[in-house]
């Protein structure tokens, strides 16, 4: 048999989240491409205020809730994202005193409620990451995850939806 290139297959089944493979009507994805985002939207995510330290991130995003990224929100608006990759790269004795505004990412682009799940997942493959933060001017709505994309798929399946 022929083995995958990368591990998509073995983590994905037969599912795709690349946009050129389901394009068109085809594959296990067919017409779910043109769904407005917002039906993959996550608004009950936890945030990370900017004040917070690396300590508190990881004790309450990468602990309470295992969360590898997070959004990084102060009040309603979106700041950036904190990840699991920027709080490693930090000594853990430095942790207490180091805090998220000085090592989250704020070069992931965002989207907004008016997108495709097709235009999303372009989006991520082009700058290889799997959260987009989603905002209403510059206000936090939620995020859409690869892994939220993935799981659409399957309860459209299991409806017969195509």
């Amino acid at each position: 048999g022929s083995v995958p290139a990368d591990g998509s297959q073995l983590c994905t089944g037969r599912a795709t989240a690349s946009p050129r493979q389901g394009a068109g009507g085809a594959g296990p994805w067919g017409g779910r491409f043109a769904l407005r985002l917002t039906a993959v939207l996550r608004t009950d995510v936890a945030t990370v205020p900017t004040d917070a330290t690396l300590r508190e991130f990881f004790s309450s995003n990468l602990l309470g809730n295992r969360e590898r990224s997070v959004p990084v929100v102060d009040g309603v608006r979106y700041r950036g994202v904190m990840r699991i990759e920027e709080l490693r790269a930090v000594p853990e004795d430095q942790w207490p005193h180091e805090l998220v505004a000085r090592h989250m990412r704020t070069d992931f682009p965002v989207v907004t409620s008016t997108m495709s799940v097709r235009e999303a997942l372009t989006l991520m493959e082009e700058v290889d990451v799997d959260l987009l933060a989603m905002l209403d001017g510059q206000a936090f709505v939620g995020v859409v995850t690869t892994a939220d994309i993935l799981q659409l798929d399957e309860i459209l399946g299991q409806h017969g939806q195509a």
